[in-house]
């Protein structure tokens, strides 16, 4: 029997700006306002149950499970994003969770972690179309990691994974009409290392590169919750990166490993006045591993979030995107 195939380019995904202000309880249609694009084939939305068994219990006279009880109800999500203007703020916004905002169009954000004010994740809400079948808002949304990477070429890439709290409701939104994204070009994109505030740009020799923050963010489950957790908490927030350089004449990086020198990293993308994100590191030592890419000799370096990337006087990580956006994590 025939069926009518289902393309992926029929799926749709609406975001907001804006935290919810209570969790639990999604935000109203008129918030979800950023409508995507996206990897239709790449996205993804999975909601998980778990169940009591008694299938180990003795005292049945047989091994198989008589009860199936569900206990507990998660939501995961992931994909990849071409990263525009808005997700370049979007992004950092619910992964470190603190934004200071300066201007006025195009707005300057700010993004920081700031674990020791609070240890609740803010949360937000997704809504997903899936094929025609499926409209689907979910609330209590928040990232656990982001990678953002770039190439001499194209838009800057960002994988993702985010958690919910698993609950989710039919409940169609109307779609808003599809913006007209600026996005950040790998070809607008410096890279540069050097002293705390003495970096300095390679970016002729940077073949690729990539951060990946991790905010540690679980959901809290506890005795007379339900099914549902009741907040996000947050964990052990890192940054770890990857870059690939190329060797020069005098061999600086592995004057800079070997000395286990303190070194300061920005990642700078200007791909207009209300399209940049900058991505500041500003005390890291570099592990460096020698590779061949053909005929020319390549440095791989890497910072582990955890023992490599250190605070010092400033913070231990800042993104700052400047876009037409006014605000993110405003409670609504």
């Amino acid at each position: 029997m025939a069926y009518e195939p289902q393309p992926t380019y029929l799926r749709h995904l609406l975001l907001s700006s804006n935290k919810q202000t209570t969790f639990g309880t999604a935000l109203a249609d008129a918030n979800m306002t950023y409508r995507s694009r996206f990897d239709g084939g790449g996205m993804w939305v999975r909601t998980a149950k778990e169940y009591f068994s008694d299938a180990e219990r003795a005292g049945k006279g047989h091994p198989w499970p008589t009860v199936r009880q569900q206990i507990a109800i998660d939501t995961t999500f992931g994909g990849q994003f071409d990263l525009d203007d808005f997700l370049a703020g979007f992004l950092p916004a619910f992964l470190l969770h603190k934004v200071v905002t300066s201007g006025v169009g195009p707005y300057t954000h700010t993004f920081t972690f700031d674990p020791t004010t609070t240890r609740i994740a803010p949360v937000t809400t997704v809504y997903a179309e899936d094929l025609a079948a499926q409209q689907i808002k979910y609330p209590d949304v928040v990232l656990t990691s982001l990678t953002i990477s770039g190439a001499e070429k194209g838009p800057l890439q960002v994988s993702f994974e985010a958690i919910g709290s698993g609950k989710r409701a039919t409940d169609p939104v109307t779609l808003p009409a599809l913006p007209t994204p600026v996005y950040l070009i790998g070809n607008d994109t410096d890279i540069l290392i050097g002293a705390p505030a003495a970096a300095a740009s390679i970016k002729e020799r940077v073949r690729g590169w990539s951060l990946t923050f991790v905010n540690g963010v679980v959901m809290h489950r506890a005795p007379g919750g339900g099914l549902y957790p009741t907040f996000a908490k947050i964990g052990l927030p890192r940054v770890s990166v990857q870059l690939s350089v190329a060797a020069k004449d005098t061999e600086d990086i592995e004057t800079l490993f070997i000395n286990d020198t303190l070194q300061e990293l920005q990642i700078n993308t200007n791909s207009g006045a209300a399209a940049q994100l900058n991505l500041k590191l500003l005390n890291l030592r570099f592990i460096a591993e020698p590779a061949a890419e053909g005929m020319e000799k390549i440095w791989n370096l890497s910072a582990d979030g955890g023992r490599d990337v250190t605070k010092g006087a400033g913070n231990y990580v800042e993104a700052v995107a400047i876009n037409s956006q006014a605000t993110y994590l405003v409670a609504a």
